[in-house]
């Protein structure tokens, strides 16, 4: 056999075989593309779902998968969480979400009557809204909330020495949490003795329930 022979025809083959390889890449990449550029997108990502709700008196707040908290509904005293003042009028209900000021990553949600509670990992929580009565449990008086509030002091703001919370719940102006050493520790409100301190005065910071 002469192999001289055979080489146009391996030539051809080669450059066949070549060229339908890079047809059959080109048309994967196509598809991945959705186009005919030949480049290949990032996979796609799904938006952000709603992984757990926490219901107020006129609003509602959701943790979201992407660990940002949306909030909509009354925000007459900053329990939405934005970084701007209520405006007293009717601009103050949102009816749609919107995402509350710069939190740490939330692991849970608690709303009360004009107040929202965020849980963090390592026993943390940040809460916002209504503080007449200390139901922040932040250490701060009652004469920056509502209307007059500084629109500093709208965004989450720390609870005071919970001890690392295990459990948390809200009332309608007071709130309870379990500590890392299982007792009750709670503040705002105490007008019908719902703190169970026996103090009968409301509390601006967690206190233990005498158990």
């Amino acid at each position: 056999m002469d192999l001289r022979r055979g080489v146009p025809a391996l030539l051809v083959c080669l450059m066949a075989c070549s060229t339908s390889t890079q047809n059959a890449g080109q048309a994967i990449a196509d598809n991945m593309d959705g186009g005919a550029d030949g480049v290949a997108e990032d996979t796609w990502i799904p938006p952000p779902v709603a992984m757990s709700i926490a219901v107020g008196s006129a609003h509602v707040c959701a943790l979201m998968s992407d660990d940002v908290i949306k909030c909509w509904g009354d925000n007459s005293h900053g329990q939405l969480g934005r970084d701007l003042p209520p405006a007293g009028s009717a601009a103050d209900h949102m009816a749609e979400p919107e995402a509350t000021s710069e939190l740490a990553p939330p692991v849970g949600l608690i709303a009360g009557w004009m107040q929202t509670c965020a849980l963090h990992e390592g026993g943390k929580a940040s809460c916002w809204g209504a503080n007449d009565k200390g139901q922040l449990g932040n250490g701060k008086d009652a004469l920056v909330y509502g209307v007059d509030q500084l629109a500093a002091e709208l965004g989450p703001d720390a609870v005071l020495d919970t001890g690392g919370i295990k459990a948390f719940a809200m009332g309608h102006s007071h709130g309870c949490a379990v500590d890392n050493s299982k007792r009750v520790r709670c503040w705002g409100s105490n007008e019908f003795g719902q703190l169970g301190n026996n103090k009968g005065l409301n509390s601006r910071v967690p206190d233990h329930v005498k158990m």
